[in-house]
């Protein structure tokens, strides 16, 4: 049985009238009855009362009409997926992204606008560090990545478009004595105590302390660590040590800190956006034009 067995039964039941059938198929009539015939004998049932002269349905061929226009409908709808799926409309895309760029409503927002332009497209969301990102989009394990890129890296086989300046803030209790300075230089950081992400958390603001503090001519005194930023910023709220966390993390709203710019030359932190360079669809390409397109708006 083949689809066309299909298609041509369903005319037949539709228009009662070989006759008219044939004509809405573009074939001859004996084609047609032929085909039919072929189709009744490989199901063992008469479909078509013939005995008239009005072609009726059987109880059998009522029973299978309703079967055959499933099966069509099926398949239409899996043809047409494939056809959004080759044109790139459709399907899943797999993200990754810090754990500071979770502050940023860029994301969200961008999924969301996506959904609404291509409802029949999935997302999966991973937390990476941001070396750990380049190497995914480098293999394909991901489609796009959000990160700042680690200190020395220069992406290789990604693309890279800067879409979100954060640079860094210190936080520090209030009422404590750096609390009342507008601003602070790392320089004069250096008897102070840390506390910071451990090394395999998948923020990066370990690496980005690290840069800022060898660029001030010492390592910092890191007395703490913490996986997640809010705990982090509790921490500093109690009085623990100093954080340099990325300026998102104002929004969470954590009570008696303070935040200080860090008036330093290397004290930047953008936020990248990520993909493979030349192996990329067009589905990923339109997110990533949409999430460079908002995070500059701010």
């Amino acid at each position: 049985m083949e689809l066309r067995h299909l298609r041509y039964f369903v005319a037949v039941a539709e228009e009662l009238n070989f006759r008219r059938a044939a004509e809405r198929l573009n074939i001859s009539q004996p084609p047609l009855s032929m085909q039919i015939a072929q189709l009744e004998q490989e199901l063992g049932a008469r479909l078509f009362d013939r005995s008239s002269q009005r072609v009726n349905l059987t109880m059998a061929g009522r029973i299978f009409l309703g079967h055959a226009r499933d099966i069509l409908a099926h398949v239409k709808d899996a043809a047409r997926d494939v056809r959004l799926v080759a044109d790139g409309e459709v399907g899943e895309i797999r993200i990754g992204y810090t754990q500071s760029s979770e502050f940023l409503h860029v994301l969200p927002a961008a999924i969301n606008e996506f959904r609404k332009r291509y409802p029949k497209t999935s997302f999966t969301l991973e937390q990476m560090r941001s070396a750990e990102q380049l190497a995914a989009i480098a293999e394909q394990r991901i489609d796009i990545g959000i990160f700042r890129l680690p200190e020395g890296d220069h992406g290789g086989d990604v693309e890279l478009i800067p879409f979100y300046e954060d640079p860094p803030v210190l936080a520090v209790r209030e009422g404590s004595p750096l609390a009342a300075r507008r601003d602070i230089a790392m320089r004069d950081l250096e008897a102070e105590m840390f506390i910071s992400t451990p090394t395999s958390a998948a923020s990066g603001l370990r690496d980005v302390l690290m840069k800022l503090c060898r660029n001030a001519g010492y390592l910092p005194r890191i007395v703490q660590e913490a996986r997640e930023v809010p705990t982090i910023l509790g921490l500093a709220a109690a009085g623990i040590g100093i954080a340099v966390v990325p300026s998102l993390a104002r929004r969470m709203g954590v009570d008696h800190l303070a935040f200080l710019p860090i008036r330093d030359p290397q004290a930047d932190s953008t936020l990248y956006v990520g993909v493979a360079e030349g192996k990329t669809g067009r589905l990923v390409l339109e997110l990533r034009d949409l999430l460079v397109a908002m995070g500059r708006q701010g």
